[in-house]
């Protein structure tokens, strides 16, 4: 008995998969079957893609139950926080047997590939669509390819807290490409959301999906996940006073560095825990806010190393061209977005407010103070972060961190330094 939900969605192919173009519509089969059905719309005609583990929805709670795939302008906007175009086709909520009919003439359709993979193509990848966003899942690196979200204004939940959320493995991908907090753990890296946690408050088990570790959580530096990349956040959060929708897009990269080898580029990145999970070189973020009342839009895209920041720099230091940024993640970002119309929307930053250097307050300073402590590179350096830190250590609150990083620091580099006592730390 298969449980249906068609669900179109643009969708960046990898280069496995590359055609002229598709949209892939998710089916969500019985939790107890590991089989998924995709197909896709590619340059005007409908070809049928039929995969085996191709495409991976959350589970329909509402057991044997047909679930109903009403087109999208009818769906509560705080509970589908996904943007639908409005050419997408989305089939009304018939019987099974309808979807099944349709199964079977694509099926027939498709004999072509078959021939070639009698038991479904190969994939890399996973979509898992949650309450509050969309998330491709790469096996390979054990992390999302991209994570896309669609706030707008709405209150938090009652009684809604981080507090009792916990990171955990997201169960429906394969255990042998599932990220686990083993593989986090001793690492010195944080478990960075790409969906913040803060944005999806407005029921407990949204904000929980959030800490999901394969469908939204990458290996990320810890001052730069507390500091620059949190001003980013807040950046996309800031819009809702100006727009009433903002879509963003937040996803790893993996970029070479200045060194070559050979005449060649090189891309170097580490991998953590037993299962090999990816540590990417930088992160991205797109964020478009739209005015649904007057059409207003404008847009900006950012990519951000995943290493410590020096200084307090202006978020308009990260702002690239979209173009650029989907050149280096090798994905179209906006696939039915007129080319044109993209290149004439204002970016975000052209009030210099908005993508400024912001208020320093407490929690993004004393992250910022463990960055410049892991940026020094000898004693004098050392001595000078320290000095810094001791002068603001009691509105630090990362000081634990701090101590830590610092004992480590002054042993790598043979650096004099005495750990303050207990009575030193409590005054």
């Amino acid at each position: 008995s298969i449980q249906t939900l068609l669900l179109p969605i643009d969708y960046a192919m990898r280069a496995s998969w590359v055609t002229y173009g598709r949209r892939l519509i998710g089916i969500a089969l019985n939790p107890a079957r590991a089989a998924d059905f995709a197909f896709g719309l590619t340059t005007g005609a409908l070809i049928a893609t039929v995969t085996l583990q191709n495409i991976a929805v959350a589970s329909d709670p509402a057991g044997d139950q047909t679930r109903s795939s009403s087109p999208p302008d009818t769906i509560d906007k705080q509970q589908q926080p996904v943007h639908m175009n409005s050419d997408d086709q989305t089939p009304s909520s018939s019987a099974a047997a309808t979807i099944g009919k349709h199964q079977q003439q694509l099926v027939h359709e498709h004999e072509g590939w078959q021939s070639f993979c009698k038991w479904g193509l190969p994939t890399n990848e996973q979509l898992q669509l949650k309450q509050d966003f969309v998330s491709s899942i790469n096996f390979q690196t054990r992390i999302p390819n991209w994570v896309a979200e669609h706030l707008r204004r709405s209150p938090d939940g009652k009684g809604v807290s981080r507090k009792y959320s916990k990171f955990a493995p997201e169960g429906n991908v394969p255990e042998m490409f599932r990220a686990t907090n083993e593989d986090y753990r001793g690492s010195s890296f944080s478990r960075g959301h790409l969906a913040p946690a803060s944005n999806h408050k407005h029921s407990q088990s949204a904000l929980d999906e959030t800490f999901l570790l394969s469908t939204n959580i990458v290996p990320q530096e810890m001052s730069n996940n507390g500091s620059d990349w949190l001003r980013l956040e807040r950046l996309a959060r800031e819009q809702l006073r100006h727009f009433s929708d903002v879509y963003v897009i937040s996803g790893p990269l993996f970029l070479p560095s200045k060194e070559i080898d050979g005449g060649h580029k090189v891309v170097r990145y580490s991998l953590i825990g037993k299962r090999d999970v990816a540590v990417p070189t930088h992160l991205f973020k797109v964020i478009c806010a739209e005015d649904e009342a007057s059409g207003r839009l404008q847009l900006s895209a950012f990519i951000m190393p995943n290493q410590p920041l020096r200084g307090h720099r202006p978020l308009s230091d990260f702002e690239v061209k979209l173009r650029h940024l989907e050149q280096c993640a090798g994905l179209s970002l906006f696939p039915h977005m007129d080319l044109h119309i993209r290149e004439q929307i204002p970016s975000l930053c052209v009030n210099e407010n908005m993508c400024g250097v912001g208020a320093l307050d407490g929690r993004i300073e004393g992250w910022k103070l463990l960055g410049h402590l892991k940026l020094t590179s000898d004693c004098a350096e050392l001595s000078r972060a320290w000095d810094e830190i001791q002068q603001k250590s009691s509105q630090v609150e990362t000081m634990p961190l701090i101590q830590k990083e610092m004992q480590l620091a002054s042993k790598r580099m043979s650096c004099p330094w005495t750990p303050p006592s207990r009575i030193q730390q409590q005054s």
